[in-house]
């Protein structure tokens, strides 16, 4: 949709736009308001459902805004929204804990001046990732390299295989000193001036083991003396979306335009108090 609106008027507008349209958002609903997470033949739906704050939000907005097969914009307000407080920081949360569910809807909605009666989900993300520093400064005495600049916990590759890293920020005490940039990288619009020292830390100090060919390497621990040797699409694509955001608002500019999202905004949406974007010399 992002690639349709930038060659607006091509054939890759017509393509993008007959893929959405092909998705029938009502059968995933499975009878109810809130999504299934699946579907699998000869075994049905799952019983999970997008049903409670995560990384839902584009799925229910692409859903609203379908213009072939929508779903009611009351769906918006059927799934919950649990808040919870870090110290000082107090914000809706998943329970991972992870950073990944505020950034990834953020990478191509622009929520900076949108939000709704149960939350500004801006300053949301904004909270969740100072907490998730916070969490990591508290814990620099139990896991060597946690500290001010040295800090992001999300899901990733980590010594023992993928896990959901999120800390004991709310809970989830899945923390075993595994850092990932991404979780930095992919909230760089929100807090930009301490996940780009962090990202500059980390690279500044483990270059070798840390970054390569395609960036930073997944994830890094400093207890196990550990560094992933891979890269993953998913950790690297939202670094490099959330920072190109930062940067130009490239993305969120032409997803932001295409009908059906504006559609979505017009039934979900309130205007919020508009939060600016940061200057370019503070990337540079």
């Amino acid at each position: 949709m992002s690639a349709g609106e930038y060659f607006k008027g091509t054939e890759i507008e017509l393509v993008a736009n007959e893929l959405y349209e092909r998705v029938d958002w009502p059968w995933m609903l499975n009878g109810r308001r809130v999504f299934s997470m699946g579907w699998r033949p000869n075994e049905g739906f799952l019983p999970y459902n997008w049903d409670t704050y995560s990384e839902l939000m584009i799925l229910y907005a692409l859903a609203i805004g379908s213009p072939s097969h929508p779903i009611p914009d009351a769906c918006w307000n059927a799934w919950g929204r649990p808040k919870t407080t870090y110290g000082k920081y107090r914000y809706v949360f998943c329970s991972s804990g992870s950073l990944f569910v505020h950034q990834y809807s953020h990478a191509w909605i622009d929520f900076r001046q949108l939000g709704d009666r149960y939350a500004d989900y801006w300053n949301n993300s904004v909270q969740a990732t100072l907490a998730n520093r916070q969490y990591c400064i508290d814990n620099r005495k139990r896991y060597e390299g946690f500290g001010d600049n040295i800090w992001g916990l999300t899901a990733c590759i980590g010594p023992g295989g993928y896990r959901g890293y999120g800390g004991g920020i709310v809970g989830n005490t899945l923390c075993d000193g595994t850092i990932a940039p991404s979780a930095v990288g992919g909230s760089v619009p929100f807090v930009p001036k301490e996940c780009i020292r962090a990202l500059r830390t980390m690279y500044e100090r483990y270059n070798e083991n840390l970054y390569g060919k395609y960036g930073f390497k997944d994830s890094f621990n400093l207890k196990e003396e550990w560094f992933a040797r891979e890269y993953l699409g998913i950790d690297q694509g939202i670094t490099l979306l959330m920072i190109e955001n930062y940067r130009s608002g490239f993305v969120w500019k032409y997803f932001m335009r295409h009908p059906s999202i504006q559609k979505w905004v017009s039934l979900c949406l309130t205007p919020q108090t508009q939060h600016d974007q940061k200057t370019q010399q503070e990337v540079q």
